[in-house]
């Protein structure tokens, strides 16, 4: 992965972990919500990197 592709990451957790801090949510339900981020970017950043193998 580029150095864009992780800054999105990181830049998209963030945002979640601000939303999810403002909301005064838990910390379980904050952490379960920023590994369902990580996991989501990550596998719409790797569909993008095959698509771009192919083309």
């Amino acid at each position: 992965m580029g150095m864009k592709n992780l800054a999105q990451i990181v830049l998209v957790t963030v945002v979640q972990f601000i939303a999810c801090y403002l909301a005064e949510w838990g910390v379980a339900e904050t952490g379960i919500i920023l590994l369902f981020v990580l996991l989501w970017q990550g596998l719409f950043i790797w569909l993008f990197i095959q698509i771009r193998k192919k083309n």
